[in-house]
């Protein structure tokens, strides 16, 4: 074995590892930068280390390299523990104090090794061995160098466990990305096995070159798909169980991650879908395709209908950037609002419901027969307006009281509504006055239709503790065979001549507005 060869290698091996920290520290806004830097860091020293340990002349200075070997050694297992736990978005379960007991460790051995003349926990004794004729440092391991041996696999054993067990929970297309972790974490243990464990090889440290070859492997499951960004595994509690639903796109539209309350409004995502677009997730929402195809911040309402109950949110797109400001890709947010919908559309209803019989209140029903009028005008269609004056009303206020009077009103809008068309506009015009728009109808047929409705009323009768009230009403009718020049007050004004015409002609009857008076 040529053993320049081998110290040239390592050298080269320091240098790349240096080289790569560069490269790492252009994106250290990735989610494993930092600590990535410093499994780094740790490997070019312990490589140059190495290589001048070889190169040494004497026992002495080979000891001198050693001791430099361990500013790299020592921290090696802590910074492997940090990459895979911040990979997987477990760095924020370590508290202060654990993130301290890792490095205690770390900085123990150090000082263990730097002092080891003293007490000998690292290596009891050492001395100058020859390997294929070149001078090899050669050792009787202490207590310590046991416990370091027990931490660097204990390090590990527990980074291949947090990258299978996330391998076996990811979707298929973060796979590729959490495999070459898991190859590039399973090199250097190897080596180190087979330094432990193969004791008649030469003592020649393979696992600088392991950790060299498993360098640029986790650099392509750190930056390779450029998905690390947007922390799309880091899942933590609070993204886990917060009550808006969020899903995480990156900037080609690619889904990254998303939360269960996001998987509860959208029943259709699943884990599949992480790394494609979901397009057909949103199939039943153009609106938010819309929202994703301007790629502009922007906020909607969407309703949703899950196992027949209906839900609003307000749907938010929001751009995410790194910290220099370079756009990464979006966040989409559904936030309930289905509480507040349901609360404008209650203030809604009693703005525009009459409180006492459930129907059009006067500014409502005249509001919707302006909009009517414009749209007969507009299609030249026929249009007509029924009013309804209940008769000699104030006797029964007068007789029976206003509560009975109330009921009177109730019953009255109820037979009403029974007995005219959904697209028909009723509503309370006054009082005791009544009003009911009929859209596409002639004037002759709206008489026919009042005169049900007079019929109706009149073989009715309303309940009370003593037996029961009769009541009737007059209708005046007023109508266009084609909305041109006609007005709503027109109408109005043409069914109120109509229903004095019925009132002064003995009540309870139906007159058609014909133009004379």
């Amino acid at each position: 074995m040529d053993f320049k060869i081998l110290i040239v290698l390592l050298l080269v091996s320091a240098c790349f590892t240096t080289g790569l920290i560069f490269y790492v520290w252009r994106h250290r806004t990735a989610l494993c930068a930092g600590p990535y830097m410093g499994l780094l860091a740790a490997a070019s020293i312990y490589s140059a280390g190495y290589a001048l340990e070889l190169a040494s002349p004497n026992l002495e200075d080979m000891l001198l390299w050693s001791k430099v070997q361990y500013f790299g050694i020592s921290f090696i297992p802590a910074f492997y523990i940090l990459v895979a736990l911040r990979y997987i978005g477990w760095d924020s379960r370590l508290s202060t104090s654990m993130t301290v007991t890792v490095f205690f460790f770390s900085f123990l051995t150090l000082a263990f090794r730097l002092t080891n003349q003293h007490h000998g926990l690292i290596y009891q004794s050492s001395w100058v061995e020859y390997s294929y004729g070149h001078r090899i440092l050669a050792f009787e391991e202490g207590l310590w160098y046991y416990v370091h041996m027990v931490y660097i696999n204990f390090s590990c054993a527990l980074g291949a466990f947090v990258y299978i067990r996330f391998y076996l929970k990811a979707a298929p297309f973060y796979r590729r990305q959490i495999m070459a972790m898991v190859v590039a974490s399973t090199i250097p243990w190897s080596a180190y096995i087979v330094y432990i464990l193969w004791r008649d090889m030469p003592k020649i440290d393979l696992i600088p070159f392991a950790i060299t070859l498993s360098a640029p492997v986790w650099a392509i499951g750190i930056f390779r798909y450029q998905l690390m960004n947007l922390a799309p595994i880091a899942r933590d509690s609070i993204f886990e169980n917060m009550a808006d639903g969020v899903m995480v796109l990156d900037w080609e539209d690619r889904l990254t991650d998303y939360n269960p309350a996001a998987q509860r409004i959208l029943p259709e995502l699943n884990d599949h879908l992480i790394g494609y677009r979901p397009t057909f997730v949103f199939q039943n929402y153009p609106e938010v395709a819309g929202l994703l195809k301007n790629r502009q911040e922007a906020h909607l309402d969407i309703e949703t209908t899950n196992n027949g109950e209906t839900a609003f949110y307000r749907t938010s797109l929001i751009q995410l950037n790194s910290k220099k400001g370079r756009a990464l890709g979006y966040m989409l947010s559904f936030s309930n609002i289905t509480e507040q919908v349901k609360l404008m559309q209650k203030l809604e209803i009693m703005a525009s419901t009459d409180e006492l019989t459930g129907i059009y209140n006067r500014r409502y029903l005249l509001s919707l027969s302006k909009v009517e009028i414009s749209r007969a005008k507009r299609h030249g269609l026929p249009l007509s307006l029924i009013i309804m004056d209940l008769d000699h009303f104030k006797n029964v206020n007068d007789q029976y009281g206003h509560a009975l009077g109330d009921q009177v009103l109730k019953e009255v809008a109820q037979v009403i509504s029974n007995n005219i068309r959904d697209i028909d506009v009723f509503g309370r015009y006054g009082g005791e006055e009544f009003a009911v728009l009929l859209p596409d109808t002639l004037p002759a047929k709206a008489r026919q239709v009042a005169e049900r409705l007079c019929s109706a009323l009149h073989h009715h009768l309303v309940p009370y503790e003593e037996g029961f009230i009769k009541v009737t009403a007059s209708f005046g009718v007023a109508g266009s065979l084609t909305m041109h020049q006609d007005s709503l007050r027109g109408l109005l004004n043409n069914a109120d001549q109509a229903l004095y015409k019925a009132k002064a002609g003995g009540r309870n009857q139906v007159v058609l507005y014909t133009g004379s008076r």
